[in-house]
């Protein structure tokens, strides 16, 4: 997920690794840390530094805290290699005002855009279970006016904690859209990148294209999203958490 504005250690063989496993590749060295440098480490370092309210928030939850944290970490990543340029205060007043439609940036440590939270509140609201396990981001007070509402939706990305809601609503509702299937972290991770309500192949076909950092459309991309969610579940996880 990009901003708007942006126009910008082998593998460990643990049972509970393999269901999500299907693209392992093998590196002698960290391919992404030596791409990224410091800005890899940055992403490491946040998992660290907030370790206590991300564990709290997504063991509460009762996820798969290891995919839901390697889905989100190559945004960690971008955050980090873009932070400079994150200037969204006109974005917002734009958003609040006239809708995803005409400003949608996005915002935060995992890089989250309006729409994709407007897709998941639609999506938690038609299951009942969902719904009340994630009241606290898919209602609103009654009373709200849509631009309320959309000011509430924007404090919510600006907070960590929230987010982690986000990300774990986000892995709810995808094992719940694929309920008898057993889904790779890198299938996880693509459909967090490209879109969740695309269709599966489109999300499949995805995994193995190098959008990363800038995009699709953009010619300076050396890796997957989805091979940078791999490696951290595979070589980082277990040695954070």
């Amino acid at each position: 997920m990009l901003v708007a504005l942006f126009a910008l250690q082998s593998c460990n063989n643990h049972e509970n690794e393999s269901k999500h496993q299907k693209h392992k590749r093998q590196f002698s060295e960290n391919p992404y840390k030596k791409e990224f440098d410091a800005d890899y480490d940055a992403g490491i370092n946040f998992f660290i530094e907030n370790r206590e309210l991300i564990s709290s928030t997504l063991d509460s939850l009762s996820v798969d805290k290891a995919v839901v944290l390697a889905v989100v970490f190559p945004e960690t990543i971008r955050y980090s290699l873009i932070q400079d340029f994150l200037e969204t205060s006109f974005l917002e007043t734009v958003y609040v005002e006239s809708g995803a439609e005409y400003a949608d940036f996005s915002i935060g440590r995992f890089q989250m855009k309006p729409s994709f939270v407007e897709m998941l509140e639609q999506k938690l609201k038609s299951d009942s279970v969902l719904s009340e396990k994630y009241r606290l981001i898919s209602t609103f007070p009654g009373e709200c006016t849509k631009r309320q509402i959309r000011e509430i939706r924007l404090q919510r990305l600006k907070s960590v904690e929230m987010q982690l809601f986000y990300a774990a609503a986000f892995y709810d509702v995808l094992t719940r859209m694929y309920p008898d299937e057993t889904l790779s972290v890198e299938f996880y991770a693509s459909a967090y990148n490209f879109g969740f309500l695309r269709e599966k192949k489109a999300i499949s076909s995805h995994i193995l294209r190098k959008s990363f950092p800038f995009g699709r459309k953009a010619g300076q991309n050396v890796f997957s999203y989805s091979e940078i969610s791999s490696y951290f579940y595979q070589n980082h996880y277990k040695s954070i958490f």
